[in-house]
This record gives structure tokens, C-alpha cells and sequence, in this order.
């Protein structure tokens, strides 16, 4: 995957995690307290500017109620249509 690729697939991530979070009512502090990792953290990772680890993934994704992978097909879907391939 190109430098634009990834760093685009990124912000599609991001995106999903935000998305699905606010769905959910929930604040950063609440969110990141639930899967164990900062709410600074969090929010650079929302804003794409880092690059969170699986275990950050996963601890997201199970404080949202949901596997991984739906976080994943989540970006999948959001960025149908927003990047070029």
C-alpha cells in the first residue's frame, strides 16, 4: 500500500472510531477510560495523527460494543467514494 494509501485507510479509520462513538453518546474521557488508554490518546488517534497499536484497536473497539472488524468495514464503507483508488 502507497504512503497515500495507508495514511488515507488512517483517516478512514479514524473517522469510523469517531463516528461510532459519538453514535454511541459517549464522550473521549468516557470512551478512553473504558478501553484503557488515555483520552489524549484517543483524540490524536480520532485526528489520525498517530498510529495506535492493536491492542489500542481492539480496546476501542471493545468499549464500543463491537469486534474490530466492524470498526474496519466501517472505515471500508466511509471511504467508498471519498479517495480515489
Amino acid at each position: 500500500m502507497s504512503k497515500a494509501g495507508y495514511e488515507g485507510y488512517r483517516k478512514d479509520v479514524a473517522a469510523a472510531i469517531r463516528r461510532r462513538r459519538e453514535a454511541a453518546k459517549q464522550t473521549q474521557e468516557d470512551l478512553a477510560h473504558q478501553a484503557d488508554i488515555t483520552a489524549r490518546h484517543l483524540h490524536e488517534i480520532e485526528k489520525a495523527r498517530t498510529n495506535p497499536t492493536l491492542r489500542s484497536l481492539l480496546n476501542i473497539a471493545t468499549a464500543l460494543g463491537v469486534k474490530l472488524s466492524v470498526v474496519m468495514e466501517d472505515a471500508e464503507r466511509g471511504s467508498k467514494g471519498a479517495r480515489k483508488p
